[in-house]
């Protein structure tokens, strides 16, 4: 009989996870236990696991086909302040990972191998709760939209700046079209699926409009009340389902100008049908093939 226990840590979607430990063997019972509860909970928390890349590999399988998004055999990857890492020092606002693909992530897990514990924090926030909390009008309007998602990160903009702020208009910027609203896909519930960095205009909508509606919308989905913040410890692992919520982080300093900075070292593995870079290709394949 399983002996696992949890613990609600915010508003109906986070949960610590206890009485397991996910370096030995996952058998179909414990599996089957771990997707329930991210279906209820949409984000699981462990703390003091010891796990090594094929612990966490292993575990993300439960969930789904894992992705080697480095394309390096390695299937996995770090989210690090180290010199030369890819992340950009400031905060990043709330996000779903490829949400400006065709086909976003599904899972995303990180674990901590080695942090400070001043460590900026990792915040998430429930889509499926913010439809609940949705005026009326607002809902409604939700249900017949869809959104322009414009990824602007690799022409320099940094995460702490939402997509419809920069200028000029990259044309072959990353981006995608989703409807506002989602259904989850073991519940059913309905949820909103607009973000604060990637959502770029409501399509069909005049500009000034769209600004307005996407604003108020955002003022739902961001209520401070509503947020869960996880200040990392050594041996956390945090696993969550990447549409039906979001996260963002707080501000990571500069590794360049701040060589004393402790370290923020987290180990990610992810869950998908298809990595960035396989929808560049195929989008960049199938632009070709139209000209």
């Amino acid at each position: 009989m399983s002996t696992v226990t949890t613990v609600r840590l915010a508003r109906g979607f986070v949960a610590e996870v206890r009485g397991v430990d996910l370096s030995a063997d996952i058998d179909a019972e414990l599996a089957n236990e771990l997707r329930a509860l991210i279906a209820d909970n949409r984000v699981l928390v462990f703390k003091n696991q010891k796990l090594g890349p094929e612990d966490q590999i292993r575990l993300m399988r439960v969930f789904g086909n894992v992705l080697d998004e480095m394309h390096d055999g390695t299937w996995h990857s770090y989210v690090s302040t180290e010199k030369g890492s890819s992340v950009l020092p400031g905060r990043l606002l709330f996000h779903s990972d490829n949400h400006m693909t065709n086909e976003p992530l599904q899972f995303l897990s990180l674990y901590a191998a080695e942090v400070d514990r001043e460590s900026a924090p990792t915040l998430y926030v429930d889509n499926v709760g913010a439809y609940r909390r949705m005026p009326a009008e607002l809902r409604g309007t939700l249900d017949e939209i869809q959104t322009q998602q414009v990824s602007y990160y690799f022409y320099g903009q940094g995460g702490d700046r939402p997509s419809r702020s920069v200028t000029p208009d990259h044309e072959d910027a990353p981006r995608a079209d989703h409807p506002a609203v989602w259904r989850h896909p073991v519940s059913g519930e309905p949820f909103v699926y607009i973000t604060e960095l990637h959502t770029h205009h409501v399509l069909g909508m005049p500009l000034e409009r769209s600004d307005a509606f996407l604003e108020q919308v955002r003022e739902v989905l961001y209520e401070s009340d509503e947020m869960y913040e996880h200040h990392w410890a050594k041996g956390d692992l945090v696993i969550w389902d990447n549409r039906a919520t979001q996260h963002a982080r707080g501000p990571v300093p500069d590794a360049q100008l701040d060589p004393d900075a402790g370290p923020r070292s987290l180990r990610r593995v992810i869950v998908g049908t298809k990595d960035y870079e396989q929808q560049m290709q195929e989008r960049a394949a199938g632009a070709a093939a139209m000209m």
